[in-house]
């Protein structure tokens, strides 16, 4: 969930965060904490979790 109400918080997986920053809605610190950790070369390209 992704509104204007700074208390709220957005939660994903590395993958599925970088699929929603690829959005024309998505927010624009969302696109920079991802190009962040690309950059960096700190970000993996699925969530171990995940089972997909």
């Amino acid at each position: 969930m992704v509104t204007n109400n700074p208390r709220k918080v957005l939660e994903a997986c590395i993958a599925h965060a970088r699929e929603y920053a690829a959005l024309w809605f998505a927010p624009q610190w969302l696109k920079d904490d991802i190009a962040a950790l690309d950059t960096a070369g700190t970000a993996p390209d699925t969530d171990p979790r995940d089972p997909a």
